[in-house]
């Protein structure tokens, strides 16, 4: 046949379903088409009868309503409930999750960064708090956020980063945060609408895991307090801070003070130490410190975590030695 292609010719071939006609080649599906197994001819298709049933179960669940076919009622939430704007947002209980009272435990670096977080917020400064992860910097600001008497008729906004997050995220969910919807809004927009809830304000904006900031991240946070006029306070708690502050030189000038902590060592261990649990108390000093030496290692979140063990496994008697082998060997495991 001239002027067709090749692939196009009236060729015929047989079927391969039995009891159906040859089909002709431009028939086949083309290459792009979804290729499969063809029905054979003597099986009914059912598959009307599943989308009536299907159409039953829907007309019956839906009732003499009058509502449309497949819609799911959208769930309302009652009248008062969910954030509003400028409501504080309630930080953590400041008991770990071995029933311990952390506050009942003010360490050197504990009471220092109580005074030096109330300055910054009686002058709506700037503070980074810093120190190496479970060192306890996280549970001092909380509990000054909770309980220091600078804090009475301040809202207090508390904010934890993801890794890395760009500026935009960063003014999204800041916006968020306050109460605001940041839906459909622009970068430029988000920040405008946080400067003017901030403007003015007392509050106070903690930022925790800040050292996941990038530079562009700490900038914004910078103009965000330039803009509003030092009226509110900035609290970045993190634990590498000060690397994170090289790319932003603004704002690590800007900085007013500087809280660190580190790891318990000597007296200052075994006080903190034998005021964390009545059990610990009835350990010698020794004890103690060999304790130390082997897993916490000066780690306030890995003694509060050696505790919760031991106290569990001792059943509410004494821990005695072979409580605290096996406590060393559920806490160091086979990674540490």
């Amino acid at each position: 046949m001239r002027g067709v292609p090749r692939r196009w010719a009236r060729r015929r071939r047989a079927s391969p379903h039995p009891g159906r006609a040859p089909r002709d080649v431009r028939d086949c599906p083309r290459p792009h088409q979804r290729r499969g197994p063809l029905p054979h001819p003597a099986s009914p298709d059912r598959s009307h009868r599943r989308r009536s049933r299907r159409r039953t179960g829907r007309q019956a669940q839906a009732g003499a309503g009058g509502e449309r076919l497949g819609h799911r009622p959208r769930r309302r939430r009652p009248a008062g409930s969910g954030r509003r704007p400028g409501r504080t947002r309630p930080v953590s209980t400041l008991s770990s999750s071995a029933g311990l009272v952390l506050a009942s435990v003010p360490t050197k670096a504990f009471r220092k960064a109580q005074l030096g977080l109330a300055a910054t917020v009686r002058s709506n400064d700037i503070a980074a708090v810093y120190g190496p992860p479970g060192s306890g910097k996280t549970h001092a600001v909380r509990h000054f956020i909770s309980h220091d008497p600078v804090m009475t008729g301040r809202r207090s906004h508390w904010l934890q980063m993801s890794y890395r997050p760009t500026p935009k995220e960063l003014a999204y969910r800041l916006t968020a945060e306050m109460g605001a919807n940041p839906r459909g809004r622009t970068q430029y927009e988000l920040v405008d609408l946080i400067v003017e809830q901030l403007k003015g304000s007392n509050d106070v904006l903690v930022i925790d895991e800040a050292h996941h900031l990038p530079g562009a991240g700490l900038q914004q946070l910078r103009y965000l307090h330039d803009r509003g006029n030092s009226s509110w306070a900035l609290l970045l708690v993190g634990s590498d801070i000060g690397k994170a502050l090289k790319s932003a030189g603004e704002l690590r000038s800007r900085v007013s003070a500087a809280m660190s902590f580190g790891p318990l060592t000597d007296e200052d261990l075994v006080v903190a130490l034998r005021r964390l649990h009545p059990a610990l108390d009835a350990l010698s000093n020794d004890t103690l410190r060999d304790i130390d030496d082997k897993f916490p290692r000066g780690n306030f979140r890995d003694w509060v975590h050696f505790t919760q063990h031991a106290t569990r496994l001792a059943a509410g008697g004494p821990i005695t030695p072979q409580v605290i082998a096996a406590t060393l060997s559920l806490c160091l495991g086979p990674t540490r």
